[in-house]
């Protein structure tokens, strides 16, 4: 699933994402940022894809945010975003296939989670 989002009055297209608040578990920040993003309210963790760290500057000091990446499944089809994924920039989120997706995310290590993704789904379903 692709988000098309506004960014500075450019286009980009991104994968969901969000961060975990104080409250709540990383599988709760998951489930949370899907339903306010894509309106999908079920969905099943099949796998943990990757964990890495991007550099986040703030000011003059440079810090490491973690990042963990799942492979999620839904039966759901429909998507409809919610009005705070609106007020992020997001303008749609849809289903597009793997190699479009390739296509549209010019983000490196967004691309790389799509290659994993479609690696793992390939050994698995084949």
């Amino acid at each position: 699933m692709l988000q098309k989002k506004s960014f500075s009055n450019r286009v980009k297209y991104r994968l969901i994402k969000g961060r975990v608040q104080a409250h709540e578990t990383l599988e709760d920040a998951i489930v949370r940022e899907v339903k306010e993003e894509a309106g999908i309210s079920e969905v099943k963790f099949l796998r943990k894809l990757w964990n890495y760290l991007v550099p986040l500057r703030v000011g003059k000091d440079v810090y490491s945010e973690d990042v963990t990446v799942f492979l999620l499944v839904t039966s759901q089809i429909p998507i409809r975003i919610g009005r705070s994924a609106r007020k992020e920039g997001i303008l749609s989120a849809y289903w597009e296939d793997y190699e479009k997706c390739l296509k549209l995310l010019k983000i490196g290590h967004e691309r790389l989670v799509m290659e994993k993704a479609y690696k793992f789904l390939r050994i698995k379903y084949s």
